[in-house]
């Protein structure tokens, strides 16, 4: 949903750019025009004033008209007058035509050049953007203060991040006219209505650009503004090939999203914690709620009955022992105003009818340690709460910039996984004091050895990417 939005907002970004100097052009002509129009009513009262009445003027020694004379050729004042106020007029009543003709060309182009002008703005913009947008009817305009597309489609192939197709019934921007020449182009909305399709991220690029592929969409400095963001009724079928292990493939539904406002250079965090959002992931409800107070903001994000497959896959470690059961998460994050205060995630994970196994794959020097550590996930209730709280230190953490969403999310994963081999105690009945502290210390090797072998596959990934391997674990007693 980030990227998409993002490409979206690459696509206004270049569609505004195109079309901007037309528009600059176009309200410069009816400025002027208002101007002179305004202009020839100063006219007509300053050359129409009536006399005062009384007893007409005898001419005399100092206003004789034959008098007023210049070299040549005589002059009379009233003719001179006359003559101009004509000539003024006559100027006055041809701009006033020419204004009418373009007012009537602009609604006219309202009204009928909408729906092709923005079938060549986007041919035209979907090499720069990457971004293919169709639609089979439009309507609106920048007069009437929104754009109407209908049955739109908007496809991205051969990207090395995400690549979609995804169809809704109808898409409404609602933007002003005098916004548009703001510094910050703003739209005062975005409806999509009735979403589907099929939506897919991958690893991120490895190696050299695959042929075909867009260029990449150079960032702008002007921030596009969108005042509320609506999408209802959205069907997804959502590909993850950036898990370990083979791609996770969801079934989501959103019944309503909504988001106010989405700012293009910080549209995914505005999305993640500023965001209400309904609807299910693989038919089990989940919800996003935003509710702003005057220290700060709290984010909610809860789901019920998670199939365990997507919590193995993400979460990973120990997690990907368990391989049955469903999970509720429940997620709160409260955000103060106040910069120099943390930030505040409170996790509970609740896991239900919990079945664990060794994976197939896993080593013999490993499998015994996993099996001692089994026997705390095996003696869990029925229902089980791994609750976590993590503090992000404000000097540290910008949820603003990728990396450091990206930094919270690992150091979500290790809280996880930490609470998870805390969460109980093995089942030691009618073993010696001895045999237990023994007990405890092959359980703390069996964790380091997990993360050791962590480590050394991130290792092997990095090596095979050409980058730099992080640095081997200090070897534990």
């Amino acid at each position: 949903m980030e990227s998409l939005l993002l490409s979206i907002v690459e696509v206004v970004q270049e569609l505004l750019r195109d079309t901007r100097g037309v528009m600059v052009g176009l309200a410069v002509i009816v400025v002027s025009i208002l101007g002179l129009l305004a202009g020839r009513s100063l006219t007509r009262g300053f050359f129409n004033v009536a006399a005062p009445e009384g007893d007409p003027v005898q001419p005399g020694p100092d206003r004789n008209a034959e008098n007023t004379v210049t070299l040549g050729h005589r002059i009379h004042p009233a003719e001179t007058v006359n003559g101009k106020v004509a000539a003024i007029r006559w100027l006055l009543r041809a701009i006033g035509l020419a204004g009418l003709a373009v007012v009537g060309s602009l609604v006219a182009l309202e009204h009928y050049g909408t729906e092709p002008i923005l079938r060549w703005s986007l041919a035209k913009l979907e090499p720069k953007s990457g971004v293919r947008v169709t639609f089979e009817k439009a309507s609106g305009g920048l007069l009437s203060g929104q754009f109407v597309l209908r049955q739109a489609r908007a496809v991205r192939k051969n990207h090395p991040e995400s690549n979609f197709d995804l169809r809704c019934s109808q898409v409404t921007a609602r933007c002003s006219l005098w916004k548009l020449f703001t510094p910050d182009l703003a739209f005062d909305g975005l409806r999509i209505e009735q979403v589907s399709g099929t939506y897919q991220r991958s690893p991120g690029p490895k190696g050299p650009r695959p042929a075909g592929a867009p260029a990449e969409v150079p960032r702008t400095s002007r921030n596009v503004r969108i005042g509320e963001l609506q999408v209802l009724e959205a069907a997804i079928t959502y590909t993850d090939s950036t898990v370990e292990g083979a791609p996770v493939q969801i079934g989501l539904a959103i019944d309503s999203l909504d988001c106010a406002p989405v700012r293009a250079s910080h549209a995914p965090f505005d999305l993640m914690f500023r965001s209400n959002a309904a609807g299910t992931i693989e038919g089990r409800p989940f919800l996003i709620q935003t509710t702003h107070s005057a220290s700060g903001t709290k984010t909610e994000w809860r789901a019920t009955g998670l199939p365990i497959a997507l919590v193995r896959a993400y979460l990973e470690g120990p997690f990907r022992w368990l391989q049955s059961g469903e999970c509720d998460v429940s997620i709160v994050q409260n955000m103060p105003h106040d910069r120099t205060l943390p930030v505040i995630l409170e996790t509970h994970l609740i896991l239900r009818d919990i079945r664990p196994g060794v994976p197939a794959d896993t080593k013999p020097a490993a499998a015994i340690a996993l099996q001692l550590l089994m026997s705390k996930i095996k003696n869990f209730p029925k229902e089980k709460d791994v609750g976590f709280t993590i503090r992000l230190d404000p000097e540290k953490f910008d949820l603003t910039k990728t990396e450091d969403r990206a930094q919270l999310w690992k150091q979500f994963k290790a809280a996880a996984v930490a609470a998870l081999l805390q969460a109980g105690p093995v089942n030691v009945e009618g073993l010696p004091d001895e045999a237990n502290q023994k007990l405890d210390l092959t359980i703390d090797r069996a964790a380091q050895m997990i993360e050791n072998i962590r480590i050394r596959r991130q290792a092997r990934k990095a090596a095979r990417a050409g980058k730099q391997a992080p640095p081997a674990p200090e070897p534990q007693p």
